[in-house]
């Protein structure tokens, strides 16, 4: 079991146990549909859709609650080959402070 996993298993525990309220702010769905009663969906800062946690996963009103949901990913992630090539043009991030003076850590750093 993740560590995610045992935290979320501990505040449903809690919630349960002590008949408590959560607010839990995420970006990450699965945790939404094991947790929530209530889910609120945000775009720039408003709120754009309320509902129980199983009428919003099963039937999203708002055209951006359908898009976040339509872009979850599904199916089983795919293992990368250990000696698979680094992704293309893209430099590690130890690379970019070394090419940007102005984010470069003070010396001694």
């Amino acid at each position: 079991m993740t560590v995610q996993a045992q935290i979320l298993q501990l505040l449903a525990d809690l919630r349960r146990e002590l008949d408590m309220a959560l607010l839990f702010i995420t970006h990450d769905l699965n945790s939404v549909r094991q947790l929530a009663d209530r889910v609120a969906v945000m775009q720039n800062g408003r709120c754009v859709e309320t509902n129980s946690c199983q009428t919003l996963f099963r039937a999203p009103a708002h055209p951006y609650t359908q898009r976040l949901l339509a872009a979850e990913p599904s199916g089983q992630p795919q293992a990368i080959a250990q000696d698979a090539p680094p992704a293309a043009g893209k430099p590690s991030g130890r690379q970019l402070w070394r090419r940007r003076a102005d984010i470069r850590p003070a010396s001694g750093a």
